[in-house]
C-alpha cells in the first residue's frame, strides 16, 4: 500500500494538476422543479430533447441520485433536466440564477467547473448569516481538498503504538465530479464546527456514490427513445407556428 504524505491545513503546499475547483457560472437553470417532481411541460427543460424528460415527472425524481446523513444531504440532476432560465415565467419557479452559465472547462485545464449550489436555509440552519456563510465555505473548501489533492482520512500508527486518524493527500481526480451534472447541497448545522477528518470522508463518500449512481442511470435513460429533433428545413415554420405574433 503506497504512502501518502499528510496534509496540514495550515501549510498546504502548492496544488499538482488541478488547481482548484470554480463554482460560479456553472448552473444553467432550477432544480428545483424536477427534485420535488413538479410537472413542467418538455420544452422548459434547457434540454428537452433528453431521453429522461420521457419519464413521468415523479418517478424521475424519485430515481435521481440522493446521498442522505443527519449533517449533510447531497441531490444529484443533470444539467439537460434543470428548469430553463428562459421559461421561468411558464414553469412558475424560482428567480433565475443570477450569474449566466459558463462553459465546462476543458480536459486540459487546471481548473475543474462544478455545479453546486448550496441550500443553507435560515430556519433550517441558523439566523447568523456569517454562520450560513461559513458552512457554504467550509464544505466548498473540502470539495477543493477532495477533487484537487485526493484528501482522505487515513490511520496512521505512531512510535508509541498509537493509532490515529490523520488527513493525507492523494492522488487529484477530476473524475469525482460528473461536470453535465448539478449537485445540490444542503449542510446541516453541524458542519459549521464539524472537524475536516470528519467532513471530507462524508464528502468523498458522497462523491462516489452519485458517480456509481449516475452512470448507471445515464446506461437506463440511453435505451429510452430520445425526442426527434426538429429538421432544420422546418424550425423557421415551427417558430411561426408557435410564436405567430
Amino acid at each position: 500500500m503506497p504512502q501518502h504524505r499528510i496534509l496540514e491545513l495550515s501549510r498546504l503546499p502548492k496544488a499538482g494538476k488541478l488547481k482548484s475547483i470554480r463554482f460560479r457560472r456553472n448552473t444553467p437553470g432550477d432544480h428545483y422543479p424536477v427534485l420535488i417532481g413538479r410537472d413542467i411541460r418538455k420544452d422548459a427543460f434547457c434540454n428537452p430533447y433528453h431521453p429522461a424528460t420521457n419519464v413521468p415527472r415523479r418517478i424521475l425524481s424519485k430515481s435521481l441520485p440522493r446521498y442522505k446523513r443527519p449533517s449533510l444531504q447531497v441531490q444529484a440532476v443533470p444539467k439537460a433536466l434543470l428548469a430553463c432560465v428562459d421559461s421561468q415565467e411558464r414553469t412558475r419557479s424560482r428567480p433565475p440564477p443570477l450569474n449566466p452559465p459558463s462553459v465546462p472547462a476543458p480536459e486540459w485545464s487546471r481548473i475543474v467547473t462544478m455545479s453546486a449550489p448550496m441550500i443553507v436555509a435560515k430556519k433550517l440552519v441558523s439566523k447568523d448569516a456569517v454562520v450560513r456563510r461559513k458552512i457554504v465555505r467550509r464544505v466548498k473548501f473540502a470539495l477543493g481538498l477532495i477533487v484537487t489533492r485526493g484528501a482522505d482520512v487515513e490511520k496512521v500508527r505512531s512510535a508509541e503504538g498509537e493509532e490515529r486518524e490523520v488527513l493525507v493527500e492523494g492522488e487529484p481526480s477530476r473524475d469525482l465530479i460528473r461536470q453535465d451534472w448539478t449537485y445540490v447541497f444542503v449542510p446541516a448545522l453541524e458542519v459549521y464546527r464539524m472537524p475536516y477528518k470528519i467532513l471530507i470522508p462524508m464528502l468523498r463518500e458522497a462523491l462516489l456514490f452519485i458517480t456509481a449512481r449516475t452512470h448507471v442511470l445515464e446506461k437506463r435513460w440511453a435505451t429510452l427513445a430520445p425526442e426527434p429533433r426538429p429538421d432544420a428545413k422546418n424550425v423557421r415554420f415551427l417558430r411561426l407556428w408557435r410564436y405567430p405574433f
